[in-house]
């Protein structure tokens, strides 16, 4: 996704704005696969560990204090898709990190099942 979002891109429009707004796409998206990862895996563990109040807590307030409101209001004043595409994977890692702590400080555990 990083190396040839072209390619990836090419196999769907040769339009080259549409190749290369989603490429750019691609990209960021691309650099933000690991702390989505993370997100996925440590969520899963702290819910399955009964945690679910607070990784609902974690997502929800995250979703729309560092993804959606921020995006909205740069997308509003600056009018740029890549500014878009920031929050969105800033959620992405404001998320993996939140997450991280949450699981470290091993409160999941004295949760009763």
């Amino acid at each position: 996704m990083i190396a040839v979002p072209e390619k990836i891109v090419w196999l769907f429009t040769d339009d080259a704005q549409t190749i290369e707004e989603a490429s750019l796409y691609l990209r960021i998206v691309g650099f933000s696969q690991i702390p989505l990862v993370y997100n996925f895996v440590i969520s899963g563990a702290l819910r399955g560990a009964g945690d679910t109040k607070r990784t609902l807590k974690i997502n929800l307030i995250s979703l729309w204090f560092v993804r959606i409101l921020p995006a909205f209001v740069l997308s509003w004043y600056f009018e740029s898709i890549f500014l878009v595409y920031i929050a969105m994977i800033a959620d992405t890692f404001v998320k993996a990190i939140w997450l991280w702590i949450t699981f470290d400080k091993g409160e999941w555990q004295k949760i009763k099942v």
